[in-house]
Order: C-alpha cells, then sequence, then structure tokens
C-alpha cells in the first residue's frame, strides 16, 4: 500500500509537472511574433554624440526550452559598438521577464504582461525592475528602462526609453525598426 500510495503521489506530481510545462510553453507562444532574424537601421539619442544612426542584428529564437534567446549586435559605421545577450522567460499568468545583459557590464531584469489576444499588429512593453551595473562602469548609470517591440506585418519596431544618473526621467534613447533577414 505504501509503494502504491507513492507512486499515485508520483504520477499526480508528474502529470501536474507536464501540465505546468505545457502551459509556459502555451504562454511563450505568444512571443512567436517576435521570432525571427531581423536586420534594422535605427537612430539612437544621448551621451556626447547627442543623436546618432546606426544598424543592428537582431536574432531571437527558440531553444527547444521554456525560454526564448535573444541576442542583439549593435554597428555603427560597420564597426561593431554594442551587444546585448539574454532570455525571455514566461509564467503561466500571463508575465514574462527579460534578464538582459550587454558589453557595458549592466544587467537587466524587465518586466511586462503577454499580449491578450492574437491580434496585429503585437505589442510587448517591459519595464525594469532592477538594474545592476559594475562600480568601474561608465557614467552617468543606467537607472531605468522600458522596451517595447511591436510587429507589424513583416517588420518589427523597438522603441527603448532609458533613465539615467543625470535624469530621472524615461527619455527615447533609441528607435529601431527592423526587416527579416534575408540570407
Amino acid at each position: 500500500p505504501y509503494l502504491t500510495r507513492c507512486m499515485i503521489v508520483f504520477l499526480s506530481i508528474y502529470q501536474m509537472s507536464k501540465k505546468i510545462a505545457a502551459d509556459v510553453y502555451t504562454s511563450l507562444n505568444k512571443l512567436r511574433f517576435l521570432l525571427g532574424r531581423w536586420r534594422g537601421v535605427g537612430i539612437g539619442k544621448g551621451g556626447p554624440s547627442g543623436q546618432w544612426a546606426y544598424e543592428e542584428l537582431l536574432e531571437i529564437s527558440t531553444t527547444g526550452q521554456p525560454w526564448i534567446s535573444y541576442v542583439g549586435n549593435g554597428y555603427k559605421d560597420n564597426a561593431a559598438r554594442h551587444c546585448e545577450m539574454g532570455f525571455f522567460r514566461g509564467h503561466t499568468d500571463g508575465h514574462v521577464s527579460m534578464c538582459l545583459t550587454d558589453t557595458l557590464g549592466n544587467a537587466y531584469l524587465l518586466m511586462g504582461k503577454m499580449p491578450e489576444d492574437e491580434s496585429t499588429p503585437s505589442t510587448l512593453t517591459l519595464t525594469t525592475e532592477s538594474v545592476v551595473s559594475p562600480f568601474f562602469g561608465r557614467q552617468p548609470r543606467v537607472t531605468k528602462v522600458e522596451r517595447t517591440y511591436t510587429r507589424s506585418g513583416d517588420s518589427l519596431t523597438m522603441h527603448v526609453k532609458m533613465a539615467t544618473t543625470n535624469c530621472d526621467e524615461l527619455e527615447e534613447h533609441l528607435h529601431i525598426t527592423y526587416e527579416p533577414e534575408v540570407t
């Protein structure tokens, strides 16, 4: 009887974990509008340069696990300037997190809510829960970030607003429109 009860408990837990995993995958499915290998041209604002044009190669892909991989490489005048890597993770209640790190040594945890429906354009807005920077990092330090991704047709747009130790208000930092990269 004890072994039978243990097996019943084990099977119940196993079935529940399969359902939770399926729910996580289903919730991440709402982010499929982000998936792809993208190339874009954008405008950045801030810092000593004021305003600058840049290009970016962005790859957002599934890994076969309950997360989505994110790798962005920015270029200015054909020279590598910036890289960021991270993951999207979903929760069964519809929340999504993005853990992201960049070549300046900053690490970000951003949170948002997955799109409620399948309407077009699909939009995801994420705001920082926390920002961590190395003590020897560039000044001013980033204190808050808001990222909005919008898919319309074959285009993906990203708007990034940022606040720093010099300016508490979120101000537009990046605006880029990506097209699918043709290989």
